[in-house]
Order: C-alpha cells, then structure tokens, then sequence
C-alpha cells in the first residue's frame, strides 16, 4: 500500500512552489536563492516560529483576510496543508454540483422537509484547543505538521485574531477536518435524505417523520463554539404535488443558496403532461448578489465622477457585463469568472435578476436623478458606448475579456468590500 510522504524535506517543499512564486521574485530561477528559501523552509520547521509582524491583513467584504508575506513562511504552509489534506482525504465540496444537485432534487414531487442552516461566524469561532486536540491525537499525522499547525494558530492569535485565519489554505481544510464528524452525524440519519455543505452553507432535506427536536439534535453535533445563525434559518415543508388546472393557480415556493435564487412551482397540467408529479424549479441569481453587482455599477460611476476617466468606466462596465479569468493562488491555476461561469445555472429563459441588472445599467448611464447618477455628465458618444453592454447578452453569449493583471486590479479597485 502506499504511503503518502511527509517528510519536510528539500524534495517536498520545492515541489510546493508555484509559478506565482517565480512571477513575484525573479530571483527563484537562481538556484542558490532558490534553496537558501527552502532553507529557511526547513529551519523554520525544526526550530523556528512564525512572526505575527509577517502576517498581512485586508479587508475583503468587510471580512479580515490573512497571508504571510515571506515564502519560507508559505512553503511551510503548503506543505502542512498538502499533508492533511490526504492524511484525512480532504475534498472541499464543489459549489457547481451541488447547485446542479439540488435543482433536481427540489424538483421530485415527494413530501419533505428542507433546512437551510447557516454556522454563525464560521472561521472565527473555530476553537484552537478543539483543532490541535484533533490533530495530536491522530497518529497518521507526523510531528513537524502538528508543529506547524501549532505554530500558525499561535502567531494568528499573537496578532489578535480568533478562530483560523480566512485566505490562507490550511485553514479551509483545518475547517473541513473539525466538521467530518458533524457531516458524519448528520448523514447516518435514516429520516435524512440529502445533506449538502459548502464551507458554512448547510442544506438538510428530510422526510416528514423527522423527530421534533432534529435541530437541537444535530447543533449539538457541532464542533466547540459553532452556532447555527437564528437569523439565517429557513425551513420548508413541501408535500406532494397536485397539479394546478390553471397556471395562475400553481402554488411557488423560494430559496436563496450558494449565490442562486431557486423558485420551486407546482407543476401545471397541461396536454403534454397531464400527470405529471414534478415539481418545476427555475434558478436565477440571489437577490443579494443582484444588489452586489448593482452597487458595484454605482461605485463605477461614483469614481468616474471624481476621476473623470472614461476608459476605466468603460472596462468596469465591460468586466461586469462579461467573463473573465483569475487566478486560483492556492491551486495556482485559472478560473472562468463573470456573469455568465458565476451563475451558470441560471434558466435564462426566465431570468428576471438579468433583465433587471439590464434596466439599471440603462437607468445609470440615461438617468439624472439620484445622488450619484445626478451628477454624471456623460458625452452622447460616451452613453452609445455604455448602451452596447448587456448583462443577458455577456451571459448567453459567454463574453469573454482580457486585461493585464495590473489593469483588472485597478478596475476592481472601486468594488472593494461591494
């Protein structure tokens, strides 16, 4: 059988860097440099800790976001994660296939029960004693990961945060190893017919012979300091299905997960399907990630106001309206992003959200009321220009565009925290 090596080694620790590291210091293709860091790496391990004063914090949707600055800091990191991450067969959960997942099952006309759970201040709340506790008593896991778990947690803390620190990849799968047992509990219900999670998202579908107390149950199933958030629970009870005569009269049910606005109807008898016991879902983008966007099209206009640069108006509209790619940092590959690979799921057929985020575009560019859209001044060539973008239009025809790293972070600048 084999055995997944360890070892913090030179071998180990250049095979975790990525083509990022050689992008931000060229003096990686020096090969004396290149193993002074590994060094440094292995020194760091055996005999060193981690500096708070190397951690770097942004805010990020009004959430703080960690990284350490040095590489030896983050081969380390790497390491330890890819460690882990086989040691317990870690495999975050894909938010795509569990979208995909859920519209079918929502559509089958059964009687069920459907939770939507929310863990209050996920990452922030996750108990270090609880973490390193799991961690030391498992012995697939050697010393020098233990250590260096240990050592991240205390420098976290020696900077004032509380939980694990979000952005940094040995977190996301510190997270995921403290809820397996959670996931685990929930799973060997026999009343439990689907269970979803994504990070902190939780979605439980029972029958309808569920006991009273599943709630309590299952919360106090969680990992120490973990909490269900009261005001982001959401419960449904759908029974099974008559098919409404008239169209008028089908009954609808909603649900907003995973960025995506599921509409659930009776389904409606009609010549072709007469009988049929399957309920219709239609998916559409999240009435939150509607006004997101929107607020990110006021924040576009508001800076061209104060600036009065043109071209970067233009390429903020153009990246909202399109697709894009980025860079997945802990994978160190490239991601579809944009209004189309964010809501692929989306039924654009029936997509109310597109339509409206069409309609407030063409407000902003022609409206002069409202305190930031009063104050724009735009050429008649200028408005021409703006009118050709079109959020439906980026999405059905997957609109891709390209700009230089340094030109996409000026762009987005303005939509920080939106």
């Amino acid at each position: 059988m084999f055995m997944y090596d360890q070892s913090f080694n030179r071998v180990s620790l250049l095979r975790c860097l990525l083509k990022k590291d050689f992008k931000n210091n060229a003096l990686l293709y020096n090969d004396a440099y290149k193993l002074e860091q590994i060094d440094k790496a292995l020194d760091l391990v055996k005999y060193g800790f981690f500096h708070e004063d190397n951690i770097e914090i942004k805010k990020i949707k009004k959430k703080p976001v960690y990284a350490f600055k040095n590489l030896h800091d983050n081969l380390v990191l790497r390491k330890a994660n890819k460690n882990l991450k086989k040691a317990y067969r870690v495999k975050q959960n894909n938010r795509d296939s569990i979208v995909k997942c859920l519209k079918v099952i929502l559509s089958e006309g059964i009687n069920y029960k459907l939770f939507k759970l929310d863990i209050n201040q996920f990452y922030e709340s996750i108990s270090h004693d609880e973490v390193i506790g799991l961690i030391d008593d498992n012995l697939r896991i050697n010393h020098d990961t233990k250590r260096v778990v240990k050592l991240m947690l205390s420098a976290f803390h020696q900077c004032g945060g509380k939980g694990l620190p979000r952005g940094i990849s040995l977190s996301a799968t510190l997270s995921e190893i403290m809820m397996m047992e959670f996931d685990a509990y929930v799973n060997s219900k026999d009343y439990v017919y689907h269970y979803f999670r994504y990070v902190d998202d939780i979605i439980i579908i029972t029958n309808q012979r569920d006991p009273s107390n599943f709630l309590s149950d299952i919360a106090n199933k969680l990992p120490e300091n973990l909490f269900f958030s009261k005001k982001k629970k959401k419960k449904l009870t759908l029974n099974t299905i008559k098919p409404a005569k008239a169209n008028s009269d089908r009954r609808s049910e909603e649900l907003n997960y995973l960025g995506y606005n599921y509409k659930i109807y009776a389904p409606f008898k009609n010549g072709e399907q007469p009988n049929s016991l399957f309920r219709d879902v239609y998916l559409d983008i999240a009435p939150n990630k509607v006004k997101k966007i929107k607020t990110k099209i006021i924040r576009s206009f508001s800076s061209y106001v104060k600036s009065g640069d043109f071209k970067l108006l233009d390429d903020r509209i153009k990246l909202l309206t399109s697709n894009f790619s980025i860079l997945d940092t802990s994978k160190d590959i490239s991601i579809m992003s944009g209004i189309y690979y964010n809501y692929k799921r989306v039924d654009y057929e029936t997509s109310v959200a597109l339509n409206e985020l069409d309609r407030f575009l063409r407000f902003a560019i022609l409206s002069k009321k409202g305190r930031v859209f009063s104050s724009i001044s735009l050429k008649e060539r200028d408005k021409r220009i703006l009118l050709r973008y079109s959020f439906r239009r980026g999405f059905s025809r997957h609109t891709f565009v390209k700009f230089s790293p340094t030109r996409q972070s000026e762009i987005q600048r303005a939509w920080i925290n939106a």
